[in-house]
């Protein structure tokens, strides 16, 4: 196996970690401008007032063959404000993955932040996190069980369909009846959010249309014991959600009583994956974690949804109080990950915190809430 040197990871070198995600599968479309974005509008570089790592890679001659990204981002505790470094893809090329660790390592123990998290891990990624840097998994069980409704019934069908063993004449009459099915199993349950409650209105905003109202909605939040969350400042939700590629297909879902903002959602529209376009209501906060609110932003999101061209709308994670509201609008689930250590880990510089967080009920996590999305 060929040497390979390790060092920080600079904008310069966009172009040929993009290259190397698209070698390893992962993507690889971001470009400059999404790049700017993420380091050089990112809140939290600004605020914290130190240079922080952007991430590292690993070079053989004059290669890139791995890299390990990482993204400065601001979470709350309490009343206190928390520094933490979230991943941003893990790649190395197949033939230099014995240099694996070597780029996770600096990721992992980092300094300039109280926590480093990773939130899309794979199963081998969190168990090396835990062997050897000594990561702790999130304890809510309940965040990797997916809430979903189908807003179309034909591709959902055809998607649970292609994992039946179904052959012949057999397959032809699901294919056939399984939509219609489902639409009437929908009506009889009642699979969907109800209309919003008297005095609620809801509409849609872009990104960039977020305001001064998201800040005071936030300082209503912070003004008690908030649990350990990511900021949602109006300057740190326009860039959470702003990024160049994803402006046209992320909307936000408005609530107001009597004209004052109560709570919004985000809905993010993914591509086909595996044939399923989801629409991803990956953030939500309500004043008071009111059901009232919860349910119209659900309603919002399950009606914009719809008309984006989505097959289903999708939740992951959130407290176990917001999703009971959820609930009550009869979803599917599905269990995202099955056994192991889970996705979503961390490790703490400081034990009091790492004591604070084993506790379920010290979370507000969602799926914002590391690089899902960037």
């Amino acid at each position: 196996m060929a040497s390979a040197t390790l060092r920080t990871a600079t904008l310069a070198d966009r172009a040929a970690i993009e290259a190397l995600k698209q070698r390893c599968g992962l993507g690889g479309d971001k470009t400059e401008a999404d790049w700017r974005h993420l380091y050089d509008a990112n809140p939290a570089m600004r605020r914290l007032g130190v240079e922080l790592p952007i991430g590292w890679v690993l070079e053989v001659g004059d290669q890139i063959v791995g890299n390990f990204g990482s993204i400065p981002m601001l979470f709350h505790s309490g009343r206190r404000t928390v520094p933490v470094a979230a991943s941003n893809s893990y790649a190395v090329d197949p033939e230099h993955r014995g240099h694996s660790i070597k780029v996770l390592t600096p990721f992992m123990k980092q300094g300039g932040v109280e926590m480093v998290m990773v939130t899309t891990a794979g199963d081998i990624t969190s168990k090396l996190c835990h062997q050897l840097f000594k990561a702790e998994a999130l304890p809510q069980p309940d965040y990797f069980q997916a809430l979903f409704w189908a807003l179309r019934t034909g591709p959902v069908a055809r998607e649970y369909l292609k994992k039946r063993a179904l052959r012949g004449p057999t397959l032809i009459a699901a294919r056939f009846l399984l939509p219609t099915l489902l639409r009437c199993e929908g009506l009889v349950r009642g699979r969907r959010p109800g209309a919003p409650a008297a005095g609620l209105t809801v509409e849609r905003c872009a990104p960039e249309q977020i305001g001064p109202e998201f800040d005071e909605l936030w300082q209503r939040r912070t003004l008690d014991e908030t649990p350990f969350m990511a900021e949602r400042s109006a300057e740190v939700l326009r860039w959470r959600f702003g990024l160049p590629r994803n402006r046209e297909r992320t909307r936000i879902i408005v609530c107001r009583r009597g004209g004052h903002l109560v709570g919004y959602g985000v809905v993010e529209r993914t591509g086909r994956v595996p044939d399923l376009v989801r629409g991803n209501l990956s953030d939500l906060l309500a004043e008071g974690d009111d059901p009232a609110v919860i349910g119209a932003i659900l309603r919002g999101a399950h009606d914009h949804a719809r008309a984006d061209g989505c097959d289903i709308l999708e939740v992951v994670g959130l407290p176990p109080r917001v999703r009971r509201a959820l609930h009550t609008a009869r979803p599917y689930t599905r269990q995202i990950v099955t056994g192991g250590i889970g996705s979503y880990i961390y490790r703490c510089r400081e034990p009091a915190l790492s004591e604070v967080l084993r506790a379920p009920e010290a979370w507000y996590a969602c799926s914002s809430d590391g690089d899902t999305g960037l």
